[in-house]
């Protein structure tokens, strides 16, 4: 199934080409950070279709969207 990945900040550099993601049909949010190689201490939060979702065990529909922020830094 294909997907639509956002990815902000620092992140950025991690995104799929096209912003689209190819998974497998039972893929879930986890699986996601995954393909991407993002560790999930380095995320802060994740939007599924434009509502905070917590639990990346969430299996995944063809066509979501997935944006993922990372924890914000400064000084």
């Amino acid at each position: 199934m294909e997907i639509t990945v956002k990815l902000v900040g620092i992140l950025r550099g991690k995104a799929a080409q096209g912003g689209k993601l190819e998974l497998a049909d039972g893929a879930t949010l986890a699986d996601v950070l995954a393909a991407l190689n993002i560790p999930s201490e380095r995320v802060m939060a994740v939007s599924l279709n434009n509502q905070f979702e917590r639990d990346f065990m969430r299996v995944l529909e063809p066509g979501d969207v997935v944006i993922v922020l990372p924890p914000v830094a400064g000084g």
